[in-house]
């Protein structure tokens, strides 16, 4: 398969506490992303396997045999009990390799990216998907409580970034950083949230309406932001 060269690479991350939209909001982006050939989703719990009315695999054959429906909704229990970060590179390393034979565009998705990598350094698959995944078409889309709990080198790849209510100074940290309205996203109602795409330097504000994502009305510009770095060839 030829190296997918023109690809423009999205990277999502959502975040925000417990019960805020997050999970409704991965599921919703994962359904309405145009143009996906594959969507590959790490679901060690089963929330989004439930979300996405998909039946999960659990075996490398069962794996392979998705890919043809469009969705891999993979479950780590019997191949990797007890394992999840172990599990989380095995899935990523596999997607990445996958990716590579199939065209078009593919996301790499998991609920929770803190628990299944570190919040330092992050794993060979992960690396992989992020740094070389443009050459292979894969996008991702991604999880995480809090921005304290995502590691830099998920930061740097991030070009789409979802906030829900957020409480804590160390959960906000990236939000300041990027010089958006942290006072706001402290004060988010459940189902609310904020969408900046750093690529643009743009934002607007919506809310989760029954898993449907309504109009945010409010488009404000976002302040400058800084380059990011390491984005991936």
């Amino acid at each position: 398969m030829a190296l997918q060269l023109d690809h423009v690479r999205r990277g999502l991350v959502v975040t925000g506490k417990s019960g805020t939209g997050k999970t409704t909001f991965l599921a919703r982006y994962l359904i309405n992303s145009p143009r996906v050939r594959v969507r590959f989703v790490f679901d060690p719990d089963g929330p989004l396997s439930i979300r996405l009315g998909k039946r999960p695999v659990f075996t490398p054959q069962e794996m392979v045999a998705a890919i043809a429906t469009g969705w891999v909704v993979y479950n780590p229990g019997r191949m990797f009990p007890g394992q999840s970060e172990t599990a989380f590179d095995f899935f990523a390393r596999w997607v990445w390799t996958v990716s590579a034979r199939i065209p078009g565009r593919k996301i790499i998705a998991a609920d929770e990216l803190q628990k299944w990598t570190g919040t330092h350094r992050i794993r060979q698959g992960l690396a992989l998907c992020l740094d070389t995944g443009r050459q292979h078409g894969l996008d991702s889309a991604f999880i995480a409580q809090g921005s304290n709990a995502i590691a830099d080198r998920v930061k740097a790849q991030t070009t789409e970034l979802v906030a829900f209510q957020l409480v804590t100074p160390r959960g906000l940290e990236w939000i300041e950083e990027l010089g958006l309205d942290s006072q706001r996203v402290r004060r988010l109602p459940r189902l609310h949230f904020m969408a900046a795409d750093l690529e643009a330097g743009t934002c607007h504000w919506g809310r989760l309406d029954g898993g449907r994502v309504l109009d945010p009305g409010e488009s404000p510009p976002m302040p400058s932001i800084p380059r990011k770095r390491g984005r991936g060839a």
